[in-house]
């Protein structure tokens, strides 16, 4: 009992596997996105509970057991918990928020338990396939390999059409409702490992780093933000006399100022101390333990 129901993380503690309960929808967010998500004074969380106010969202600064996140991973674990009806009214709120890159495609990542991949797939893919018809193409992945010391896949959710995107999401959540709970699994705590070691797990280092800053936007503006981190450095300069970004992402300077002014240090430096403590018990639908949520209302 013991070996099936503890597991060994890479930071060598013990991380009990868990039961994720039916509202809870756990999703994978790039670190960058998270001031965003939360909004200027928690103003996008408000919003959401005003609109669906049993709904709580949460995303973890600390990992499994208390365990620290380390201050350069790339992604974060963002739960929201909701009844299933309500949670295209949430996404249609935090979708456009959870992206990495402005424009383009929006890219969802959900984290599906192992057990539940195949529900998500369906007999012979006829599940992907029939919410790929009926939601606008979007398209749906189901990552191989899970993401590392876990038992949690991602499954990447894409389409040009917020609606498409947001009702995909919402089907692939409701495919696995009958299998999600069945089993207790290792949560995924985000880290920092070698690109490819752990395989195509779909996590957003895998994503992140492949990428500087873009170009600065019209005349004389700031230039792109700088690699995600300890990567290339930003693009090209803004037009005119602004500079370009030209660094990596974490605490470095990494954008040029507008007309020659003083370059921003847009560096983000994750510090669980301005966080707001959530709920310190051990629920095992959240899945962490003294978990920390931004904020808490």
């Amino acid at each position: 009992w013991y070996q099936r129901r503890v597991a060994i993380t890479a930071g060598g503690y013990m991380s009990k596997k868990r039961r994720i309960i039916d509202d809870v929808y756990r999703f994978l967010v790039p670190t960058r996105t998270v001031r965003v998500i939360i909004g200027k004074g928690g103003e996008t969380i408000k919003s959401i509970k005003s609109i669906v106010p049993e709904s709580k969202i949460s995303i973890y600064a600390q990992g499994t057991n208390n365990s620290e996140i380390p201050h350069n991973a790339s992604d974060r674990v963002m739960s929201v918990q909701c009844p299933l009806e309500s949670l295209a009214k949430i996404l249609n709120e935090l979708v456009p928020k959870m992206q990495l890159f402005e424009g383009g495609k929006l890219d969802i990542r959900l984290l599906v338990p192992q057990h539940s991949c195949s529900a998500v797939i369906g007999q012979k893919g006829a599940t992907i396939k029939q919410i790929k018809e009926e939601t606008n193409s979007s398209f749906i992945g189901v990552h191989n390999d899970p993401l590392p010391n876990s038992e949690e896949h991602v499954v990447k959710v894409i389409n040009t059409d917020l609606q498409g995107c947001v009702e995909a999401v919402v089907r692939v959540c409701a495919s696995i409702t009958e299998t999600k709970g069945k089993q207790h699994v290792t949560f995924y705590d985000p880290q920092v490992w070698q690109k490819g070691s752990y395989g195509d797990t779909g996590s957003w280092l895998e994503t992140a780093n492949d990428y500087g800053g873009g170009r600065g936007r019209g005349r004389g503006g700031r230039g792109g933000r700088g690699g995600f981190y300890n990567n290339r450095g930003g693009g090209g300069g803004g037009y005119g006399s602004g500079d370009g970004g030209n660094s990596g992402y974490y605490n470095q300077q990494n954008s040029g100022g507008y007309d020659n002014q003083q370059a921003e240090n847009q560096s983000y430096n994750y510090d669980p101390n301005t966080e707001t403590a959530a709920d310190n018990n051990k629920t095992e639908g959240q899945g962490q333990e003294n978990y920390v949520s931004y904020p808490s209302y």
